[in-house]
């Protein structure tokens, strides 16, 4: 992909006026070659009073430049201003970046998706979007020059089956977290963004999980889709700045909007301190689950957490979860050990949230307790995992082996 592909084509807005209904919006659309019946476009523009003032605000936002960045293979880090974001995310609105329009080496970032479909979540989206459209709006009109930095960091991990053998890093502490509670809650933390391999996911169109929902309550983190390729094996993506504006309601296909939100994150050095850091986990749909407990698996989801818990700066704790866990088939108890190695391998101790597992919530607290009181070692556990039986229960050959130390 050539650096001219991460520029939007302009030249549609300067050849055409400002849509003001909606009629005219879709035309706008249709001579871009977007085939679609809006039908919740259409919809959400009728029940939303200020939707084509807005629309006119992001007309102006999208004819103005913004700073281009590299890709995020070559920068390593791309940090824009949070006014660069906007003006970014106004040209997806309009669906101007053109060589985006599937997924190749990098996910699409224009909005046509959203524009009709599943009507329940992408409405809930739009309104999302738009929420944040009108904040940004609101700041300009009071004289902010919404000059806050959001970086995205790309992280990398080329460790060994012998480095992760021979790590002798006592493992960190560990907060069980009460179930049902949710990452988004945490503070004070790097919250990992369960990730797709191509980041944000279907957060551009129907998909409505852990990231797509993150992607949307926190619009910014979308600009990362132009600069950042799809995530390879060792690759994690770090992305700190990005602000909160929306609150959601429900999950998945019950997804709707909960009211605007007032992120109370602290700003330092003009940076807002959040952290999320976006890791992918292998994907077991496609193949059978047993191979989670093969040693290169292990391997490789150990060095993509590692990548993304060894940031050298930011928050001493990780929120995470069950990583991969969901449709992906992975083993909520694995994945719980791996990420704790990782984390601990990288001197940050680990707020672990459960969220729908009681087996981790109830019977691993005291477990856990133990060997931290055992002080074992990165290399221990490892040792441990590489021989596991996938027919037992991993609860009971931990103890089994906690008590032949």
């Amino acid at each position: 992909m050539s650096y001219n592909d991460f520029n939007p084509d302009k030249i549609h807005l300067h050849r055409s006026e400002c849509p003001r209904d909606i009629d005219s919006l879709c035309s706008f659309f249709q001579a871009l070659g977007i085939r679609s019946e809006f039908s919740v476009l259409r919809d959400f523009a009728a029940a939303e009073p200020r939707f084509f003032s807005l629309v006119q605000f992001l007309w102006r936002e999208a004819k103005q430049p913004f700073q281009v960045p590299q890709p995020l293979h070559v920068a390593k880090t791309v940090t824009l201003s949070q006014r660069d974001c906007l003006r970014i995310l106004a040209c997806a609105f309009f669906c101007l970046f053109t060589h985006r329009r599937r997924l190749g080496e990098y996910p699409t970032l224009n909005f046509n998706l959203l524009f009709d479909g599943h009507e329940g979540v992408l409405t809930a989206k739009l309104h999302m979007f738009t929420t944040y459209f009108l904040a940004c709006e609101k700041r300009i009109k009071a004289g902010d020059s919404l000059d806050r930095k959001i970086s995205f960091v790309l992280c990398e991990s080329h460790q060994t089956a012998g480095d992760w053998k021979q790590c002798t890093q006592r493992l960190r502490n560990f907060n069980m977290r009460k179930l049902q509670e949710s990452i988004d809650h945490a503070r004070g933390c790097w919250r990992v963004d369960f990730a797709n391999q191509y980041l944000g996911g279907a957060s551009l169109s129907q998909g409505c999980v852990q990231e797509e929902i993150m992607f949307s309550i926190c619009p910014e983190l979308n600009v990362g889709r132009l600069f950042g390729r799809v995530m390879s094996p060792h690759e994690a993506i770090a992305m700190i700045g990005a602000e909160r504006f929306s609150s959601p309601r429900g999950y998945g296909w019950s997804l709707s909007f909960g009211g605007e939100y007032h992120d109370p994150t602290p700003v330092k050095n003009g940076r807002l301190q959040s952290y999320i850091v976006a890791m992918d986990a292998e994907d077991y749909r496609t193949k059978p689950s047993s191979f989670q407990y093969r040693q290169e698996h292990i391997l490789r989801d150990l060095n993509k957490s590692f990548a993304g818990f060894s940031v050298p700066e930011g928050p001493s704790v990780i929120a995470t979860g069950n990583w991969g866990c969901g449709v992906f088939g992975g083993n909520p108890e694995l994945k719980l050990l791996l990420q704790w190695m990782s984390a601990s391998k990288a001197n940050r101790d680990l707020a672990y949230f459960p969220f729908d597992q009681p087996t981790l919530a109830n019977q691993y607290p005291a477990l856990i307790a133990d060997i931290l009181t055992r002080q074992l070692r990165v290399c221990d556990l490892y040792s441990f995992v590489v021989g596991i039986e996938k027919r037992r229960s991993i609860f009971d050959q931990l103890v089994d082996f906690l008590d032949q130390l």
